[in-house]
């Protein structure tokens, strides 16, 4: 059995940490793998395979990798579960916003009714055979913004490459994106208040996908209101469902990174439901509101360590 080994890189806009009784030649080439999806999936690389799908929005479809093809109805499928909650297709949307949490200047009613008018996620076509792939976006304007789904969908895949060369025991931990095999881990979730430092709480996991996604990590006060990067496409503006933070633990890590998103769009109340109808084993959930209070779903309630007691929902 190889020792224990660990490589960390940067992609996908954050740190990527893994960890694997794998020997370096293993460990490298899931490194490459994931930059490759980089490359092809990045807003911000003037060849990505993203970049030059949305400068073809409302003309011609594009070829694209069978990765991103998969992506791309992996993410379309969430938006279906969650009723549009999660959606892909909010590019302009989370571009205006990202442009806000730059400048502090909320972006104008008119700007944000025009780029609502162009979330679509049904609209969006993938089709062809292996290796011939393409995908269009019919309306000019249109852009996909795949952010809220890319980390999930390459620590998946990243899984899959050490699974299959018989590693059984690893945690890949891409920016708070993981997935866990073999011996128990603790799982830290970050405190979400604004200054606080340090962790909520622990979550003990052997095997699984864990994914925390929350409203502090792009937030700046504008006036009186806080605005962040977690935008219900309903509105327009930044999620404001009384949640701050919600952790998912379940199998796929794409499903669970994007459903994050849409949990704290939707709130605990109509979260569950949607959870609840997933295919697969049960996903357990953790919300924090916006009073920093704690609630989790009963499953959780042997594996989570906190400083109070913790309700369920």
């Amino acid at each position: 059995m190889a020792q224990q080994g660990m490589i960390l890189f940067n992609a996908l806009g954050t740190v990527c940490r893994v960890t694997a009784a794998a020997d370096d030649v293993l460990l490298h080439r899931v490194r490459e793998w994931v930059c490759g999806l980089d490359r092809r999936a990045s807003l911000f690389r003037p060849d990505s395979e993203v970049v030059r799908l949305n400068q073809a929005a409302g003309r011609e479809a594009v070829p694209v990798s069978d990765d991103l093809a998969v992506l791309l109805e992996a993410a379309r499928q969430c938006s279906r579960w969650s009723g549009g909650a999660f959606s892909i297709t909010a590019g302009p949307l989370a571009a205006l916003w990202r442009q806000a949490l730059r400048t502090g200047h909320v972006p104008e009613e008119g700007d944000l009714a025009r780029a609502a008018a162009l979330v679509d996620d049904e609209g969006l076509l993938v089709d062809g055979p292996p290796g011939q792939r393409k995908a269009f976006l019919p309306r000019a304007g249109q852009a996909v913004d795949l952010g809220g789904i890319a980390k999930g969908y390459a620590v998946d895949r990243a899984a899959a490459l050490l699974c299959g060369a018989g590693v059984t025991d690893f945690c890949l931990d891409f920016g708070g994106t993981l997935v866990v095999r073999g011996r128990p881990r603790m799982v830290d979730i970050r405190h979400p208040q604004p200054g606080v430092a340090g962790t909520m709480a622990g979550l003990t996991v052997r095997e699984g996908a864990v994914v925390t996604s929350g409203t502090y990590e792009q937030s700046r006060s504008v006036g009186p209101s806080r605005i962040h990067h977690i935008i219900d496409c309903r509105t327009g503006r930044p999620a404001a469902s009384g949640v701050c933070s919600v952790t998912l633990l379940g199998r796929s890590a794409a499903d669970l990174d994007a459903l994050a998103t849409a949990c704290l769009v939707l709130g605990p109340s109509a979260s569950l439901p949607v959870l609840r109808r997933l295919p697969g084993p049960p996903v357990e959930a953790v919300f924090v509101t916006d009073s920093y209070d704690v609630l989790a779903t009963p499953g959780l309630q042997d594996h989570l360590r906190l400083r109070q007691a913790v309700p369920s929902v």
